[in-house]
């Protein structure tokens, strides 16, 4: 049976007998993971729960304080399992919803040394908790009672008067004429002789609260300011209690303190005026910022927080948390995950965040969050940050955008193209280069391009190369430098100096050209001229990098897109009814724009997938689901052409690890391939197999076909078909060349077999994992 560490084995039925006559105490057995696994009557009697209530349960179930329950719990029970046992006192659920003080003890359970669960006892705690709490209160009592009584004991704190009302004469301890700034009996005794003393800002309201005292209360009290005889300042706190004659009801007599309370009030100063800092700080802040309490609940925000998120003010005057919630997840992407992230960090207050949150309208907030912990560590909340990045987000996509383009341009210059950073690294060279020097393009990043320059030009090189990178000049320097096939050849290298337009240096952009020829013939003059030339071809270069960049982005992609919206206001009858003809021509051009965005967008992604700035994002995919969407979607299209397009797939679901996206972008553009480049009244049909390790796609088609010579350069950039229907179909010749460098990145391959007349199969065939 199970045994605790230190416990002694018993007999079964005796222990379950035991266990079932605790009637004043619960008892628990619970499985790894705190979920009930069997309870005693003690249960029922203490906590009002049957056996179906609780079986299966988190112990969590019978706290009181919900919040961060399973984690306390989950705490105790690593406790017990760490050290042999964990105790608790704290306020426990019944199931009629009241709470009452018990006391616990968790032990770990064994079976032949293999922990398999734990044991909890829980005890009724609550009339001796009562008695506590009652003893406590008494204490509080009386120590609040002596603490009055030594006031007046406190030297240099606190000095005690009585005023003989009638008399006009007031007695002053002499703890009170020191903090009055006098020695011993310097006080000359009456009421106006002290009212002297008093800041003549406060004066008029000290003597309104001692009137209205004396006109029918029983005390005063009063804080004011007084001047000393060398003139500093005091705070003062002033509490008197009258004493009245018996007989006629009168006041007779006031006994009372004053107590310095200068540092107290310099502190509320002290923290009015911090206080009033931090909320300058948080109005003038950029940064919209929000405090919740440890429930999530609003605390503080400021008024850029509410801005930025939208929400009505009426919400956050009222602190209607549901209510400024529901608003906020309206705006938002992926609104599940922004909840789930948060009511994560709440439930891991060690934790921190810094993540991006995306908006339906296109912006973008950078979100920074922390706990607010005390100097104990106490846990009061969580501190949200949100700072708008929308434009610099933008900015960093164009940026990306034309870093794309400029790799894209260098890959298909004969120029060997190199760009480094402005640490000296290496951090681009462009396919030329890479095909020159047989290497990658992460071999040669940072200083392994150094590993090509001959042993006898490395030393001088590289001086050359560090002067100008100090002095950010233009460099020309010669050197020999390993080919692919170990061949040293003479290059010549020129390096630019790269500024930001606020004129900060970003490194080098340079070309390296082989003149091993003309080294080799001294064919100096020629060579000047070359030199010449490609400096000028290197500065070319860089305009024309910039010119695409800017044409492409803005005198292409935003001229067509507003064209396209435009046309479609008139086909859609914004400026009044068009002709059947109108109508006709608006639709031509409609569909030429529509292909030059097409076409824009095709090199693009090429270009993106040749800089070698696709990363898959690979996740368990379910291909039958994925494949049936993509022909489900393609239904239309096949319709609208009078073709037909079967899925043939085994029933049970095939999954592999992939870029679910991207692949489907691969499918879409092959399936809709073969449809265009197959007549009317035939049959696309696509087979879905399990291959072992791997699986297969394959497209099956009643079209045109492909001859062997064409299929060749079929996955080439910019082929296109020569058949009887290629120029209805149009195209760019990238799809198949962009799909098949996805389906490589899958470590896949994508394969074609037809003959002219007889239709073609396409197979794109990728591993599992």
């Amino acid at each position: 049976m199970p045994t605790t560490k230190n416990s002694i084995a018993v007999d079964n039925d005796f222990y379950k007998t035991v266990l079932e006559n605790l009637v004043d105490y619960a008892v628990f057995t619970v499985d790894l993971n705190g979920n009930i696994t069997s309870w005693n009557r003690g249960i029922k009697r203490m906590l009002g729960y049957y056996e179906k209530d609780v079986l299966g349960k988190n112990l969590a179930l019978l706290m009181a304080d919900k919040v961060g329950a399973t984690a306390q719990i989950k705490r105790e029970l690593t406790e017990a399992k760490n050290t042999g046992r964990s105790m608790c006192e704290r306020t426990q659920m019944r199931k009629d919803g009241t709470t009452f003080w018990a006391g616990g003890i968790i032990y770990p359970l064994y079976n032949a040394k293999k922990h398999i669960g734990y044991s909890k006892i829980i005890r009724d705690l609550t009339k001796q908790k009562q008695v506590e709490i009652d003893r406590e209160n008494v204490r509080k009592q009386a120590e609040n009672f002596g603490q009055k009584l030594n006031l007046a004991l406190q030297a240099g704190k606190i000095g005690t008067f009585e005023w003989f009302i009638d008399e006009d004469r007031t007695v002053w301890t002499k703890e009170l004429e020191e903090l009055y700034g006098l020695e011993q009996g310097g006080f000359s005794g009456t009421h106006e002789d002290w009212l002297k003393f008093l800041h003549p800002d406060d004066l008029s309201r000290v003597k309104r609260g001692i009137k209205e005292a004396l006109g029918g209360g029983s005390s005063y009290n009063e804080e004011f300011r007084i001047i000393l005889p060398d003139g500093r300042m005091r705070w003062m706190a002033g509490m008197g209690d009258l004493y009245y004659d018996q007989t006629t009801n009168r006041p007779i007599r006031m006994v009372g303190i004053n107590a310095d309370i200068t540092v107290r009030k310099q502190a509320e100063e002290n923290l009015m005026y911090r206080t009033a800092l931090l909320e300058a700080q948080n109005e003038a802040t950029p940064d919209g910022i929000l405090i919740v309490d440890a429930r999530g609940k609003m605390l503080s925000y400021n008024r850029r927080f509410a801005k930025m998120w939208k929400i009505p003010r009426s919400i956050m005057k009222a602190s209607d948390d549901t209510a400024a919630l529901e608003h906020a997840m309206e705006q938002l992407k992926h609104p599940k995950e922004f909840i789930d992230r948060v009511n994560y960090l709440y439930a891991h207050p060690n934790e921190v965040s810094h993540e991006e949150v995306a908006f339906k309208d296109g912006r973008v907030f950078e979100r920074f969050g922390m706990p607010v912990n005390g100097s104990d560590g106490t846990y009061y909340g969580w501190a949200w940050h949100f700072r708008d990045i929308t434009f610099r987000k933008r900015r960093e996509d164009e940026l990306k955008e034309s870093e794309q383009r400029f790799h894209y341009l260098a890959d298909n210059t004969p120029v060997l193209i190199w760009q480094t950073d402005d640490k000296k690294h290496c951090t681009y060279v462009n396919k030329t280069w890479r095909e020159f020097r047989g290497r990658t393009l992460r071999q040669d990043q940072g200083f392994g391009w150094l590993e090509g320059i001959h042993d006898d030009d490395k030393y001088n090189s590289l001086n050359l190369f560090s002067e100008a990178f100090e002095e950010r000049v233009s460099f020309s320097m010669e050197y020999r430098m390993r080919r692919f096939d170990g061949e040293y050849r003479w290059v010549l290298v020129n390096g630019v100096p790269r500024f930001s337009p606020g004129k900060k240096f970003l490194g080098y952009v340079g070309s390296s050209v082989d003149i091993h020829e003309l080294k080799r013939k001294r064919e100096i003059e020629k060579r000047a001229a070359l030199l010449q030339k490609e400096r000028r071809e290197l500065v070319a270069l860089n305009k024309a990098k910039d010119e695409f960049v800017s044409l492409s982005s803005h005198q292409l992609r935003t001229p067509a897109t507003g064209v396209k919206q435009y046309i479609g206001m008139l086909l859609e009858g914004y400026a009044g009814r068009s002709t059947k003809r109108q109508k006709k021509l608006l639709q031509v051009a409609y569909e030429s724009n529509d292909r030059q965005l097409t076409i824009i967008d095709d090199l693009l992604k090429v270009a993106q997938v040749d800089a070698g700035k696709v990363n898959l994002s690979k996740s368990s995919t379910n291909l039958s689901s994925l494949l049936k969407s993509v022909v489900d979607e393609q239904q239309e299209t096949f319709k609208a052409r009078k073709q037909k397009i079967v899925l043939t797939m085994p029933s049970a679901p095939i999954k592999a690890s992939v870029d679910a996206y991207l692949l489907r972008m691969v499918l879409e553009n092959i399936i809709d391939n073969s449809g265009k480049y197959s007549y009317e009244n035939s049959f696309v049909t696509v087979n879905l197999e399990d291959a072992g390790e791997r699986i297969r796609v394959s497209v099956i088609d009643q079209g045109v076909g492909i001859s062997p010579r064409q299929q060749k350069d079929l996955f080439q950039k910019f082929s296109r078909l020569n058949n009887p229907l290629s120029v209805s179909v149009g195209g760019t010749g990238l799809g198949l060349y962009w799909a098949k460098r996805i389906v490589d990145l899958h470590g896949g391959v994508i394969t074609v077999k037809s003959k002219s007349g007889d239709g073609a199969t396409f197979s794109v065939t990728i591993p599992k994992s």
